[in-house]
C-alpha cells in the first residue's frame, strides 16, 4: 500500500461526506477512519481541555455552588460537564463518518440504516449529557433524570456501536447486491487486466477449430 493510495482513500472519504449511495471496501473505510481519528481525538485533545477550562469559570461556579452543595457533587458534577465536551467531539466524529459507514455496511450486504440508528442515539445520549451538567435554567430533579437518560442511551449506544463495529470489518460481499456492484480497487482492476491479456493469449495461440 503506498502513501498514494492511502491518500487517495482519504479524499475518497472527505469528498463521500455526503455521498450515502454506493459502497466502500474495507481498505478505504479503514483509512478515511484512521485519517478522522487522529484529526478529532489526538489533536483538539489539548485545545478542548482548555476551552473547558476557560468557559465562563466564574458562572460555573456560581452553578456549582446552585445545583452542588458539596465537594463530591462538584466533582461529579464536573465529571459529567467533561462527558458533555467529549460528547461533541464525539458526534462531529460520527457525523462527519456517517456516509462513509452506510457506503461500507452497503459492501457487506448490510442496511447503512444502521449507521443513522448509532448517530441518533448518540444525540439522544449527548443531549442527556448537556441537560445533567451544563446550566440551562433547568432545576435539579430535572438534570437528576437527565442522568439517567445519559447513563442507559450511553449504554444502548454502546452496545449498538460494538455490533456496528463487528458489521463494518466483515469482508466485502464479492456479488451484485442492493446497493450495486462491489467496488473495484486498484488491485482488482489490475487482475482482471492480467485475465483479460491471458485469455486474449491463449484465444491467439489456440484459434477455434
Amino acid at each position: 500500500m503506498t502513501a498514494g493510495q492511502i491518500a487517495s482513500n482519504i479524499a475518497h472519504g472527505l469528498f463521500g461526506i455526503l455521498q450515502f449511495r454506493g459502497r466502500d471496501t474495507g481498505v478505504q473505510f479503514w483509512h478515511y477512519v484512521a485519517f478522522l481519528f487522529a484529526i478529532m481525538f489526538f489533536i483538539p485533545a489539548a485545545p478542548a481541555l482548555d476551552l473547558y477550562r476557560e468557559l465562563g469559570s466564574a458562572d460555573r461556579a456560581a452553578f456549582l455552588a446552585r445545583v452542588a452543595p458539596t465537594d463530591e457533587e462538584h466533582m461529579y458534577l464536573n465529571m459529567y460537564e467533561m462527558q458533555g465536551m467529549f460528547g461533541m467531539i464525539r458526534q462531529i466524529f460520527l457525523l462527519l463518518l456517517t456516509a462513509a459507514m452506510v457506503r461500507r455496511l452497503h459492501d457487506v450486504g448490510r442496511s447503512g440504516g444502521h449507521a443513522l440508528i448509532n448517530v441518533l442515539i448518540s444525540l439522544w445520549s449527548l443531549g442527556g449529557a448537556l441537560v445533567a451538567s451544563w446550566d440551562f435554567g433547568q432545576s435539579v430533579a430535572t438534570m437528576l433524570t437527565a442522568r439517567q437518560v445519559m447513563f442507559w442511551t450511553g449504554l444502548l449506544w454502546l452496545a449498538h456501536f460494538t455490533y456496528l463495529v463487528v458489521q463494518l470489518m466483515r469482508q466485502t460481499d464479492p456479488g451484485f447486491n442492493r446497493a450495486g456492484e462491489p467496488a473495484v480497487t486498484g488491485r482488482q482492476v489490475q487482475i482482471e487486466n492480467l485475465r483479460r491479456r491471458s485469455f486474449a493469449k491463449r484465444a491467439v495461440d489456440d484459434p477455434p477449430r
